[in-house]
């Protein structure tokens, strides 16, 4: 049996986290501009970008966890790059994603 669960995730940009979602292949609605939808069998995933919540059904643990895991990379390589960084992704045999951060020029 499938729970309802809420969980603070701190959604810095939802412009980033909509990204996030596309590059995932996930389909969203926009309740307004920093609360997104995704529509599910039983208990729908909002993620609210003003409240930092994400509130899903149990039944997607696995799939939050993608979507934080990206969203936290995607976050990151935006910072770099606005800092006037170069960065390159890396992917272990694992899983685990590293991102190597170089000052350009």
């Amino acid at each position: 049996m499938s729970t309802k669960i809420n969980v603070n995730f701190e959604v810095r940009n939802a412009v980033i986290m909509k990204d996030t979602l596309q590059q995932l292949s996930i389909q969203y609605e926009e309740t307004n501009p920093d609360v997104l939808l995704i529509r599910r069998a039983y208990n729908n995933t909002v993620i609210d970008a003003n409240k930092g919540k994400i509130t899903y059904d149990s039944d997607f643990t696995c799939e939050i966890d993608k979507i934080k895991q990206k969203y936290m990379v995607n976050w990151y390589r935006d910072q770099a790059i606005r800092e006037g960084m170069n960065v390159e992704e890396e992917v272990k045999s694992n899983g685990e994603v590293v991102l190597h951060v170089n000052q350009m020029g």
